[in-house]
């Protein structure tokens, strides 16, 4: 009888012992799932059994979705495709202070079974290769890189500072495979401390004409490295091409390619001969005023001056052109030159809105708020009706005694 009772009771044991040591491996097998963040796709067979295509079926990723940033820098475009972990892992524990040299670990140390328990870098997101893809040739944090595809990998240092990777492949299943002979370019990037950032973001900011700044954020660091264009050399050349042929052309053609090599201090010596061309097919206003500019880059002030001088005596000079010049001058803080702008302005055209505008742009820059008031509530009176709401913003702004320019 007792052999019986405990015979039953190992049975029993063991039934209820396996399908524990299923849940526990099952368990574990999601934590390591959780830990890759691998991704839930099917893939139908890529034929029938009569040889005819199948088609690929492909599941939402969970738990790190997929997202893609794109941004213009100047004519060039920066693309990064990636997939986003959380710093909740899929089972609902919550990660934090378990990312850095836990989760992803310091520089060479990631380890994964799948590639073979060698040192690996980090796939910088989760499941397929984060890939950036740019459009022309770059310089990443000072150094070139082509323009094209490529798999993106980082090595954190604990002690500041990642280690990041451009390998030429770009299709491959994280790090897992990672071949340093397919590097194209490692740089040193930058870390600092952010707020919680949950699930990880790739975004490009600081952007202007010629650069922007990636950044990688996940839990409190961020990472993030230069990436840079020669924009004005692709402007410019374009510029050459388009103005090799003159047919069709005008004055306000070369004044663009001129007043670009202004506006960006790129180019002048180039710039200052189609300026010369634009004054050949017609004087005006503008191109002697872009003239001018160009002369004033090249330290040549007395040529400058005069540019500006002709520029003002043409008869076609328009008050815009006076209220322009002036306002220039009051961006650049040479409110005595902008005051006697305006002031000739009212000379030669005392009724127009503009006179009175320039010279409440002109007190306002100088704290005389009252007189800029007076001035202002003419302009109002007499200006179009579409230029009213901002000499309006611009009364309230002198009444609280604040410079609106």
């Amino acid at each position: 009888m007792y052999l019986s009772i405990h015979k039953s009771v190992k049975m029993k044991t063991k039934q209820l012992y396996w399908p524990a040591l299923f849940l526990f491996l099952l368990a574990t097998a999601c934590t390591q799932q959780a830990d890759q963040e691998t991704a839930e796709e099917v893939n139908a067979p890529e034929t029938t059994k009569e040889g005819t295509a199948r088609k690929k079926i492909t599941l939402p990723r969970f738990p790190s979705p997929a997202a893609t940033v794109s941004q213009t820098v100047g004519l060039s475009t920066i693309k990064i495709d990636y997939s986003r972990p959380s710093v909740i892992s899929p089972l609902g524990v919550d990660r934090t202070d378990k990312i850095w040299g836990q989760l992803v670990p310091y520089d060479f140390n990631f380890r994964p079974t799948m590639g073979g328990g060698q040192p690996r870098p980090w796939r910088a997101g989760a499941n397929e290769n984060t890939v950036i893809e740019i459009s022309h040739d770059a310089r990443v944090e000072g150094q070139p890189l082509k323009a094209g595809r490529y798999g993106v990998h980082m090595a954190i240092h604990k002690v500041g500072g990642a280690t990041v990777i451009f390998s030429n492949t770009s299709d491959a299943w994280g790090s897992f495979s990672y071949d340093q002979a397919h590097d194209a370019l490692r740089i040193e990037a930058r870390t600092e401390e952010i707020p919680l950032q949950k699930r990880l973001l790739y975004t490009v900011t600081e952007v202007n004409q010629t650069s922007g700044v990636v950044a990688l954020d996940w839990e409190n660091k961020r990472i993030s490295f230069k990436l840079s264009f020669d924009t004005h050399d692709m402007v410019l050349a374009d510029f050459r091409n388009y103005l090799s042929d003159t047919t069709g052309l005008t004055w306000s053609d070369f004044n663009t390619a001129a007043a670009y090599s202004a506006d960006n201090n790129v180019n002048l010596e180039e710039g200052l001969q189609w300026i010369e061309k634009s004054i050949a097919y017609e004087t005006n206003y503008k191109n002697l005023s872009t003239k001018s500019r160009i002369l004033a880059l090249q330290g040549k002030e007395d040529e400058a001056l005069e540019a500006k001088k002709q520029a003002l005596a043409l008869s076609t000079t328009t008050p815009d052109d006076y209220y322009s010049y002036g306002t220039e001058l009051v961006k650049v803080g040479d409110l005595n030159k902008a005051m006697e702008i305006f002031n000739e302005l009212q000379q030669k055209w005392p009724d127009h809105w503009l006179t009175a505008h320039g010279l409440a742009r002109g007190n306002s820059a100088l704290g005389n708020y009252q007189e800029a008031i007076i001035f202002e509530k003419d302009a109002l009176a007499k200006a179009p009706e579409a230029n009213k709401g901002f000499i309006t913003w611009a009364i309230s702004k002198l009444e609280q005694g604040v410079d609106f320019n």
